[in-house]
């Protein structure tokens, strides 16, 4: 199975290279799971995930109980999102077609992203700045979806609509960025002319799929810093630890939770009395070498691309090391 959401310094492209050295185990674990692509990839039968992100945590237990609103909510916005900037059975496309298809969202969902009049007053900027009508318009609905998701952080609002907008958000924003400005808004801005055509019926399809999977029903999730998780994990080498942690780079923040260099050295001592195996994916910088290279463990060195995009700086070719003590 795919990963259910974009994640920055996801290992999607990396699978090929961390599969094979995944050892026989009877018990699986993720501290820093993020979009947990070898987790779905492996579907373990006994696993425990973790990430310091409580909105991502929210949100794959919202998958996991296959929350009715939560799946409704979403299901409505596949839908809005699809019929934005499609042609009318007279051919054209335009505001009209798109109230058409917000006052039919807002009879399942009375709320401000499924609002009309909320949309009109969204696309009008953006009708001006986008040379695509389709953009402008499924623009519009993503920027009403992050204002409410910000208004949603700032009052600290958790539940089936909030996790939605989650989600939304990350699928939607450029790059599967984090980003947050002097008020703490998120405001990485929509994917561009490229993203009209995302199937968001297809992911929600693959949330409900993931639901009813027993290898994720029976997964336990949790939201702990990781110095007191690791502690708790079972000491055999029957237990696989994946470690994905953030960066060794000043672009870390990725979810708003910094990591920085005293965060990997406390993560690099807890592991060189690891009684578990692990597997460590990192990228490769001069720090980590040097972090781990008396502990004696077997790396290796991969190429990939650099799949958080900051500042001009999408794909941009990176080597990762992937360690482990077995």
């Amino acid at each position: 199975m795919k990963a259910l959401i974009k994640w920055p310094g996801g290992k999607t492209r990396l699978l090929r290279e961390i599969l094979p050295l995944v050892p026989p185990h009877d018990e699986y674990c993720e501290p820093f799971v993020g979009g947990g692509a070898l987790f779905f990839a492996v579907e373990p039968a006994a696993s425990s995930l973790n990430d310091i992100s409580s909105e991502l945590v929210s949100f794959y237990r919202m998958v996991q109980s296959q929350d009715a609103a939560f799946l409704s909510f979403l299901d409505t916005a596949a839908r809005l999102f699809e019929r934005l900037g499609l042609p009318s059975a007279g051919g054209n496309s335009g505001p009209m077609d798109a109230i058409g298809a917000f006052e039919a969202a807002s009879y399942e969902h009375r709320c401000p992203v499924f609002d009309h009049g909320n949309f009109l007053r969204y696309l009008e900027p953006n009708m001006k700045r986008s040379k695509r009508l389709s953009t402008a318009m499924k623009s519009s609905f993503y920027y009403m979806v992050r204002d409410e998701y910000n208004t949603a952080r700032k009052h600290k609002a958790e539940g089936s609509y909030e996790s939605a907008l989650f989600f939304l958000v990350r699928e939607l924003c450029f790059g599967s960025m984090f980003r947050y400005n002097s008020k703490d808004d998120f405001n990485i801005p929509y994917g561009g002319f490229s993203y009209d055509g995302k199937d968001l019926a297809a992911k929600v399809k693959r949330i409900r799929k993931a639901g009813s999977s027993c290898f994720f029903r029976n997964c336990s999730i949790t939201s702990h810093d990781f110095r007191d998780l690791l502690p708790s994990v079972r000491r055999s080498k029957g237990t696989f630890v994946f470690l994905d942690p953030p960066y060794d780079s000043r672009f870390t923040g990725y979810s708003g939770n910094d990591f920085g260099p005293e965060d990997h050295v406390a993560l690099r001592d807890m592991l060189a009395e690891a009684e578990y195996s692990f597997l460590l994916a990192i990228a490769k910088t001069e720090f980590i070498e040097r972090l781990y290279e008396p502990l004696g463990l077997n790396a290796k060195v991969v190429p990939s691309k650099y799949s958080y995009s900051v500042r001009g700086r999408n794909d941009r070719s990176v080597d990762y090391m992937l360690i482990r003590n077995y």
